[in-house]
């Protein structure tokens, strides 16, 4: 996500900020974090009324038990719960009996799954669910889902396995794990919607356009009738950009070069394509697996590009809890972008690097961000001068070489910040001077 400094909030906005700070933090005992510990795969048949704005869909999900223990339910988040979004779920069943299933704080579903399931068995969850997009576009998070200057942006949309968590300010606001597979079965009202969907395309005409993602944590697309598509290819990599205003075919070259740049540093990028998307809302940047949206004039900024970019590596591919410790994706990706195509930032704040999203005030992170000790002056400007700090300590070549390590053991899993000091610690960093910024 971009780090926008400031912010002029709408009254929608501040209300809806209102509404996510009244929910409080779920109890621990509502909350079974073994249930994302699990192998999953989805299946989403939807139905597109792009001139409605709204989303009709069925979803299964294939679950394996991975998680060392039997479980009996699943928690599945929902955030357009948390925003007005969802207009209608139900018709739950596993293997084909109906389940029940409750809602423990402003985006999480509880589900039951009928019976203990023990480890190593699986269970097909289906569920249908519809939501529509809103028009209130004040910040990042009511962006993700939204229609606006005639683009849907669709992230976020659909209920994912998660560890019960409830949707809050700020950052991301979401935690997910690799999914073996994603398939979406689209189906638009108009042939002439344009869809700009990451992943393998099966099969894309008319009305109807079907693709699939391997080892995926999400899954989100864009639609607008006014997309103009500029292409390029990065090695084996095709970058396609989707853009009304947008200049599409600079973001394409931009984004070539941090791909060439990422690859060389940290590794391999595990998909085919890369999509750019323009979406409604002209100050947002947001990443997910093998998409990235930008706002129009984002398009041009090559710092913008490379941060996005820099996503696929640092939680795309190698994921982290972004509400637990958000600077090991924010943090990475602002550093490695601004280290290799823009200007590190300054920070005031004396927080530990490694903060949550609880210890900071249920707000817009823009809204703060010039205070000492705010979300975006600690997760994002000071992470990323203690990580080029610790650069100039370490050595570059050795700096890098355990990045490329913490990298190369997480792809497709979650990294932690004990991780991180340990990896940097075995290729030389001092253990007291990252003790200085990372709380342990």
């Amino acid at each position: 996500m971009n780090r926008n400094r400031l912010s002029t909030l709408t009254l929608a906005t501040a209300l809806a900020a209102t509404f996510l700070a009244t929910t409080p933090h779920p109890a621990a005992a509502v909350v079974n974090r073994a249930s994302i510990r699990v192998q999953t795969s989805y299946l989403l048949r939807a139905n597109l009324d792009f001139a409605a704005g709204t989303i009709l869909a069925t979803e299964r999900i294939t679950v394996t038990n991975r998680s060392g223990a039997k479980i009996s339910k699943l928690n599945l988040s929902v955030m357009p719960r948390a925003f007005g979004e969802l207009t209608s779920i139900g018709r739950y069943t596993v293997d084909g009996r109906p389940v029940t299933a409750r809602w423990t704080n402003n985006s999480n579903l509880e589900l039951q799954l009928g019976r203990d399931v023990p480890v190593g068995a699986t269970v097909k969850v289906r569920l249908a669910f519809a939501v529509r997009a809103s028009g209130v576009i004040g910040t990042s998070l009511e962006g993700r889902l939204s229609k606006a200057n005639n683009i849907m942006q669709v992230s976020h949309w659909f209920p994912i396995v998660s560890d019960g968590h409830p949707t809050r300010y700020p950052g991301d606001s979401q935690h997910s794990r690799v999914a073996r597979k994603i398939r979406l079965e689209l189906t638009t009202d108009s042939a002439d919607v344009r869809i700009a969907a990451p992943g393998s395309v099966v099969s894309s005409g008319g009305r109807s356009h079907v693709y699939e993602m391997t080892n995926t944590r999400d899954f989100a697309f864009g639609a607008s009738p006014d997309y103009l598509v500029s292409k390029g290819s990065a090695g084996g990599v095709t970058v396609v950009a989707y853009a009304t205003t947008g200049q599409g075919a600079l973001a394409v070259l931009r984004a070539t070069a941090a791909i060439n740049k990422y690859e060389a540093v940290y590794g391999e990028y595990q998909w085919s394509r890369l999509v750019i998307a323009q979406t409604g809302r002209a100050g947002s940047g947001n990443e997910y697996p093998g998409i990235v949206f930008l706002g129009g004039p984002l398009f041009e900024s090559r710092q913008e590009v490379a941060h996005e970019l820099a996503h696929q590596w640092w939680y795309a591919m190698a994921g982290n809890d972004q509400l637990r410790e958000p600077w090991l994706d924010e943090g990475l990706a602002e550093f490695t972008a601004d280290y290799f195509f823009g200007t590190l930032p300054t920070f005031v704040s004396v927080r530990p690097v490694n903060s949550s999203v609880h210890e900071f005030p249920n707000v817009p992170a823009p809204v703060t961000s010039d205070d000492p000790g705010s979300y975006n002056q600690t997760v994002y400007f000071k992470a990323a001068r203690f990580l080029d700090s610790l650069r100039v300590r370490m050595g570059t070549t050795k700096f890098f070489a355990g990045l490329r390590d913490l990298f190369a053991a997480n792809r497709n899993g979650i990294v932690t910040t004990r991780e991180f000091y340990d990896t940097m610690a075995r290729h030389g960093a001092s253990r007291t001077y990252m003790g200085q910024f990372i709380r342990m």
